[in-house]
C-alpha cells in the first residue's frame, strides 16, 4: 500500500518540476592558478609572491576566481592576512568591492590598506569574470560608510570619515523628485529599502559620536524623525521602530 502511494506521488511530482541550468559560467583554473589560490589560502607568502612574479611567464591570471567566487584578494581578507593583502595590492590585482568585504568582515587593517591603495594610473583595471556588478554581494546603494555604520565599527567609521566620505541625504517618503520617482518605478521595494539602509546607518552610535558636534541633539532629532517615518511608511513601521532605541 505504501509502495503504491509512493509511486503515485513520485510520478505526479514530475509534472511540476522546474528545469535548472547554470547561468554563471565558471572559468577553468589551471593547475598553477589552483596552486596560487591555495597558497593565498594557506598564507604562504613566498609562494604567492613567486606566482605573482611569474604571471607573465606562466600565463597565470592573478585575478582568477575560485569555485566560491573569490579572488585571491577576497581570500586574504577573509583570512585577515594583511601581509598577503599588501603583497597582492602591490601587484595591482583587481580590487572591485574588496573594501566592502573588508568592512563587512570588520578587518580594520585591510580597510586601511585598501583606502590607502593607489590604483594604477595607466589604463583601467579589467574586472575578472563573475565580478561584474550584477553578481556583487552588495546592492548599489550600499556604500562603504553605510556598511561601516551598519556594523557600528568605530575604528572603520573613523578611517572613512577621515577620508572625507559623505552620507546621502534621505528623501521624504512621498518625494516626487525625478530620482525617487524613477527608482520607485524600477523597483519600489529596493527604493524603500535604500531609504531604510540610510537611516540604519545614521542611527549608528559610533557615527553620531564621531560626526556630530552635538551627539545628544542629533540622537533626539533622529529619534523623532524615525517616529514620524514609522507613522507614514506603514510597511516599514516595525523596522523604523527598531532603530529608535539605538538613538
Amino acid at each position: 500500500m505504501s509502495q503504491l502511494y509512493y509511486r503515485r506521488t513520485d510520478s505526479s511530482s514530475y509534472r511540476d518540476r522546474i528545469p535548472l541550468r547554470i547561468v554563471r559560467s565558471e572559468s577553468e583554473l589551471s593547475p598553477l592558478e589552483k596552486a596560487y589560490l591555495g597558497a593565498v589560502e594557506k598564507g604562504d607568502y613566498a609562494s604567492v609572491k613567486q606566482a605573482l612574479e611569474a604571471e607573465i611567464y606562466f600565463k597565470i591570471n592573478i585575478n582568477c576566481i575560485d569555485p566560491l567566487g573569490r579572488t585571491a584578494l577576497l581570500i586574504a581578507i577573509e583570512n585577515e592576512n594583511l601581509e598577503i593583502i599588501e603583497l597582492l595590492l602591490s601587484f595591482n590585482v583587481y580590487v572591485g568591492d574588496a573594501l566592502l568585504h573588508a568592512i563587512r568582515k570588520e578587518v580594520v587593517g585591510a580597510v586601511e590598506l585598501l583606502l590607502n591603495h593607489k590604483k594604477p594610473s595607466g589604463g583601467m583595471q579589467v574586472p575578472p569574470i563573475l565580478l561584474d556588478k550584477q553578481f556583487s554581494d552588495f546592492t548599489p546603494d550600499i556604500t562603504p560608510i553605510i556598511l561601516a555604520a551598519h556594523t557600528n565599527n568605530y575604528e572603520i567609521i573613523k578611517l572613512l570619515v577621515q577620508k572625507g566620505v559623505s552620507m546621502p541625504q534621505p528623501h521624504e517618503v512621498r518625494c516626487n523628485c525625478v530620482e525617487c520617482v524613477s527608482s520607485s518605478d524600477v523597483d519600489s521595494l529596493r527604493h524603500s529599502r535604500s531609504r531604510l539602509n540610510i537611516y540604519k546607518a545614521l542611527s549608528s552610535p559610533s557615527l553620531i559620536a564621531l560626526s556630530s558636534e552635538d551627539p545628544f541633539l542629533t540622537a533626539f532629532r533622529l529619534s523623532w524623525e524615525l517616529q514620524e517615518l514609522s507613522k507614514v511608511s506603514r510597511r516599514q513601521t516595525p523596522l523604523f521602530a527598531e532603530l529608535r532605541p539605538r538613538c
